[in-house]
């Protein structure tokens, strides 16, 4: 779980806001200790508009050592 989504937008009118829920929103654009898995975050504008956006973390394969 040490997966990280930073956000960042173009165009719109600041002040931008994001959330994960599209319900509660926050100035927080990083998202740390995510696990490998479709996110889904919004985006919320000066004017109130809104813009999505769906955010994937793969994981890594898994290492594995054989002693010979």
């Amino acid at each position: 779980n040490n997966g990280e989504v930073t956000l960042s937008t173009t165009g719109g009118t600041p002040v931008f806001q994001f959330s994960q829920d599209n319900v509660t929103f926050s100035n927080q654009n990083i998202y740390p200790n995510l696990n490998p898995g479709t996110y889904r975050y919004y985006v919320m504008d000066g004017n109130g508009c809104r813009d999505s956006v769906d955010a994937t973390l793969n994981s890594h394969p898994q290492v594995n050592m054989a002693a010979v």
